[in-house]
């Protein structure tokens, strides 16, 4: 809804057990055969041990994955969805969006691609929160898990984090600041129409009232800072 290429998922209940079924996308069928496609995720692509998946533990930052996109000769179009998902899970104030959430897949062709984002979540709506609507500082859910120019925190990053990291990506920094205002106009948007979309997986849940306010908010925060 957001324009990010994520992995197809449906809600479904198998004998009284809710579950989340996602569709597999590392495979293909061709000649009526299922091919399989090679998928690194990127501790994997970076030598790095998946104990070190987190940038605060001496793991992969958003520059060594988009270092690594193009020393495996992806194409700009790859490293900008990965910019996107960034971007989407900051607003999302997502923070386990570590190295091993993203991935690139090796097609039959040769060409390296990125693969759907998956096991995207947002921590806003969980544990106590603050006088500042976001989480608690100690609870491990107020920072997003890659830095925008050394800023983790939810709510901090302002124009200055992103021109920065627009000059260290080496990417156009109109290009990126028109992605993240149309993003944090519509995913408050597009969590209305989930939530209106999806009400036999809500079951009458709060998490929707505890979501929509909080990540609104943050999106909001973050068109301010942009702008000033």
């Amino acid at each position: 809804m957001v324009g990010l290429n994520v992995a197809s998922t449906t809600y479904s209940e198998f004998d009284g057990a809710s579950a989340i079924v996602v569709s597999r996308y590392d495979r293909i069928s061709r000649d009526g055969r299922v091919i399989r496609l090679h998928q690194e995720d990127f501790c994997q692509a970076t030598s790095t041990l998946p104990k070190r998946k987190y940038e605060s533990n001496k793991g992969p930052n958003a520059l060594k994955i988009i270092r690594t996109l193009r020393d495996a000769r992806a194409s700009e179009d790859e490293v900008k969805k990965f910019v996107e998902g960034l971007i989407g899970n900051y607003l999302l104030g997502a923070p386990d969006a570590h190295a091993k959430n993203y991935s690139v897949m090796l097609m039959p062709s040769g060409e390296v691609t990125l693969s759907p984002f998956y096991d995207i979540a947002s921590g806003l709506p969980y544990e106590h929160q603050t006088d500042d609507g976001f989480p608690a500082k100690n609870d491990g859910l107020r920072k997003a898990a890659m830095a925008i120019s050394g800023e983790r925190r939810f709510g901090k990053v302002e124009r200055r984090h992103w021109e920065k990291f627009a000059s260290d990506a080496g990417l156009d920094l109109s290009w990126l600041t028109e992605v993240i205002r149309y993003m944090a106009t519509a995913i408050p948007e597009a969590l209305v129409q989930i939530i209106d979309e999806e009400q036999a997986a809500i079951k009458g849940s709060d998490l929707p009232s505890r979501l929509m306010q909080p990540v609104t908010d943050l999106c909001q925060i973050s068109l301010g800072q942009l702008t000033g």
